[in-house]
C-alpha cells in the first residue's frame, strides 16, 4: 500500500482507537513490559487481560520504551513505501525515554522525520495523533504539522483518581511509608498530568468525591480551551461510563471512553479512572 505523503508515528500509550491505526497514514510503535521474568511487547503478545491478571494476582510489573530498532524499522517502512516526510509524536519524555529512542532513530533522516514530545500520554496524546492526520489529509505541510501540534500540547492534560496506592508503591511512584499511611486512612489519591510530569493533586476518601474532582478537571480544562475529552479506565468500565456521561452532560460535547493501555494501566491498577483532554482545530460533536 502506498503511504501518504505525511506518515504519523506514535507509541502504543496513545490507546488509539482501532480505526485511527487502520490508515497507512498512522504507525504504532508498541512499548514493552515486564513480568514474571517475561518481556512482552504492548498490544502483541501483552493484552489487557493479561494485564488485569498480573494485577489481581499483586505480581510486579514494569515497563520499558521502544528499542531504537523498533522506530528505524517504522520510519524506514513507512518512507520506502512513498512518504515524503514524518512526524512522529510521542509520550511524555518526563514519563518514558519513548521520544529520545525516536530522536535518535530519526539522525539517520535529517530533515524528514520531526520528533514531538506531546507532554502527555493516554487519549491525550491519541487526540494529538488524530490531529496530526487530519491537518496531513488536509494538505498541511510536516513542518506546519508540527509547529501547530507543539502549540496545542499545552492544552492537553489528565486528571486520574487511582483506587490503591499499591501500583504506584510497586513503581516507585510513592515511598512505601506514605502508602502504608494512605491505606490506613482510606485514602484515594488524585494525579495531575500537567507539562509532562504527573503529580500529586490532593486525595478524596470516597469515590463519589475524587468523581467530583475529575468533572471539575474537566471543566476547568474546557474554560482553557480543551474541546477533546475522553474517560479511561484500568478494568471500570461501568464507572467510565457513568463518568462520561455526567461530562457528555456538563460540557455538552461527546466523551469517549477507552481502557488505559497496558503500559499505563501497570503503573496506576486496577480501578484507576482518567479524566484526558487536549485542544483540537476539530471541536468534538
Amino acid at each position: 500500500m502506498q503511504d501518504s505523503p505525511i506518515v504519523i508515528v506514535t507509541d502504543s500509550t496513545a490507546c488509539l482507537p482501532p480505526g485511527a491505526t487502520g490508515s497507512s497514514a498512522v504507525r504504532v510503535v508498541n512499548l514493552h513490559v515486564h513480568g514474571n521474568g517475561h518481556e512482552f511487547t504492548e498490544n502483541v503478545d501483552f493484552t489487557a487481560q493479561d494485564c488485569e491478571a498480573f494485577l489481581r494476582a499483586g505480581m510486579p510489573l514494569r515497563t520499558s520504551q521502544p528499542a531504537e530498532s523498533q522506530f528505524t524499522a517504522a520510519y524506514a517502512a513507512a518512507l520506502k513505501g512513498g512518504a515524503e516526510h514524518i512526524i512522529s509524536l510521542h509520550i511524555s519524555a518526563h514519563l518514558s525515554g519513548t521520544c529520545q529512542r525516536a530522536a535518535v532513530a530519526a539522525r539517520a533522516w535529517p530533515g524528514r522525520i520531526h520528533v514531538i514530545d506531546s507532554t502527555v500520554a493516554g487519549l491525550s496524546l491519541g487526540f494529538l495523533v488524530m490531529e496530526a492526520q487530519r491537518l496531513a489529509d488536509q494538505g498541511m505541510s510536516a513542518a506546519r504539522i508540527a509547529d501547530t501540534i507543539a502549540k496545542w500540547r499545552s492544552h492537553a492534560g489528565a486528571e486520574f483518581l487511582v483506587d490503591t496506592l499499591d501500583r504506584l508503591v510497586a513503581g516507585g511512584r510513592l515511598s512505601a511509608p506514605m502508602g502504608a499511611l494512605g491505606q490506613r486512612l482510606g485514602i484515594r489519591p488524585m494525579l495531575s498530568l500537567k507539562g509532562g510530569t504527573i503529580s500529586p493533586h490532593g486525595a478524596v476518601r470516597s469515590a463519589v468525591a475524587g468523581t467530583e474532582r475529575l468533572i471539575v478537571a474537566a471543566q476547568r480544562a474546557q474554560e482553557r480551551g480543551a474541546n477533546q475529552f475522553a474517560v479511561q479506565h484500568c478494568v471500570a468500565p461501568d464507572q467510565a461510563d457513568d463518568l462520561a456521561q455526567e461530562l457528555r452532560d456538563v460540557l455538552g460535547v461527546d466523551v469517549v471512553v477507552a481502557p488505559l493501555s497496558t503500559v499505563l494501566a501497570a503503573h496506576t491498577g486496577i480501578g484507576t479512572l482518567a479524566v484526558v483532554w487536549a485542544r483540537t482545530t476539530t471541536s468534538a460533536g
